[in-house]
């Protein structure tokens, strides 16, 4: 007979499995857009500089800490500022894996769906007006 902790126990490590998985996807398509751009410089020295950071709160260099805490505050939006490129790369690439149109082999209602966004296109063609199509 199945006890309710070995049931909590399977549902403990399918999440961390789950949960080790989505992560790793993400740093590999974080690894992939970073390593071939210009970001890689970027990269490198903000990873100098947390070093630099950890190495002087061990060592006590109060200048230093508090420097490089108030550039803490703001890295956040310094990480968006300085890699937007290679976030709307990782976004559209995850838009891109479009699992509706995946899982729904139907022609009929991907026939349907061109059909529907033809008939939009040349609708603005008409009007001569632009549009921006998110498929």
């Amino acid at each position: 007979m199945i006890d309710i902790n070995d049931l909590n126990q399977i549902k403990d490590t399918f999440s961390r499995i789950l949960d080790l998985s989505l992560i790793s996807i993400l740093v590999y398509y974080i690894y992939k857009n970073v390593i071939n751009s210009y970001s890689t410089n970027l990269l490198k020295g903000m990873l100098i500089i947390i070093s630099i950071g950890i190495i002087s709160y061990y060592l006590n260099l109060y200048t230093i800490s508090w420097l490089l805490n108030y550039i803490a505050n703001i890295l956040p939006i310094a990480i968006v500022i300085l890699f937007n490129q290679e976030i709307k790369k990782i976004i559209m690439q995850i838009g891109n894996f479009n699992l509706a149109f995946k899982l729904s082999n139907k022609k009929e209602e991907t026939l349907k769906v061109i059909s529907e966004i033809l008939k939009a296109v040349k609708h603005l063609s008409e009007n001569k007006s632009g549009s921006l199509i998110c498929i």
